[in-house]
């Protein structure tokens, strides 16, 4: 095996690549990402990255990427993946051909339908470009609406409400803003109870249902 391309810039995609590095893969490893910036943590995005408009926080420095040998292509994107020769088409029209190719790409939040992505007063919340464009428009005495009562959703209202801006967070009637880790813990917590692993005793109020023997 020559060449590995990781498609996908994120956290990810970098600590696969330095991974592979790690156990002992000593041939060609490229790294493509979309963004001008070397691969970064996104959690701080919605709080101190938010807050303080700050620099992303760097999962390395190109110095690292240099020793390790790990080329990273930033502000490229892959345009096409020709399976049979083996070979990525990136937008600024160069070839890379692999032997592996690893989609590191993510998850990107879900528009709403005929709203063009960031229109208007419309933003989502992925990158640090997108957090720098929300910073700038919270101002005190504004106003935000955040769509989304995850972790994420949940601290970008807080870091909000820091910065002097009123913000709310619209979710259906008696629905309570529960992230899904938090959800998906409950059912094992309910599933250990019923195989007799853990107490039976875990209530509604724990967990949103009966879970009880």
């Amino acid at each position: 095996m020559k060449h590995i391309v990781i498609i996908g810039a994120g956290e990810c995609g970098a600590r696969a690549a330095f991974s592979l590095r790690e156990r002992g893969f000593g041939s060609e490893v490229t790294l493509i990402g979309a963004e001008p910036h070397l691969p970064y943590e996104r959690p701080p995005l919605s709080k101190d990255g938010l807050a303080e408009a700050s620099l992303p926080k760097f999962i390395a420095d190109a110095a690292r990427y240099e020793e390790a040998r790990i080329t990273v292509l930033t502000g490229a994107t892959a345009e096409n993946i020709d399976r049979v020769r083996k070979a990525v088409t990136l937008s600024d029209g160069r070839s890379l051909s692999y032997d592996r190719l690893l989609l590191a790409t993510g998850a990107r939040p879900r528009a709403f339908p005929g709203v063009p992505e960031n229109a208007g007063r419309i933003r989502m919340l992925r990158t640090h470009s997108d957090a720098l464009a929300i910073r700038g428009a919270l101002t005190p005495g504004g106003g935000l609406a955040v769509i989304g009562g995850g972790f994420i959703g949940l601290e970008l209202a807080a870091t909000a409400r820091k910065l002097g801006a009123e913000s709310r967070t619209p979710r259906r009637p008696a629905a309570r803003s529960l992230p899904r880790r938090t959800r998906g813990d409950c059912r094992l917590r309910r599933r250990a109870a019923q195989a007799g692993r853990r107490g039976d005793h875990l209530r509604r109020a724990d967990c949103g249902d009966r879970a009880s023997r």
